[in-house]
């Protein structure tokens, strides 16, 4: 069975950030912060798997 990419998004809205983890077409992780939540997710142990992001973690993500 082949084993599905992280990619992991960032988003911002008005106050709040969140970042958005992603297994294939599934949403896996979500972690939201008034703050920082980079740190959150630097934090996490999910990290580790992520290959992609569009805040500078791992590869740039790339267009779909």
């Amino acid at each position: 069975m082949k084993e599905e990419r992280r990619v992991a998004i960032k988003v911002r809205h008005k106050f709040l950030e969140g970042i958005c983890v992603f297994r294939g077409s599934f949403l896996e992780d979500l972690m939201l912060s008034k703050g920082d939540v980079v740190s959150k997710f630097l934090a996490d142990s999910v990290k580790e798997e992520v290959v992609e992001s569009n805040f500078g973690y791992g590869s740039l993500m790339r267009e779909v």
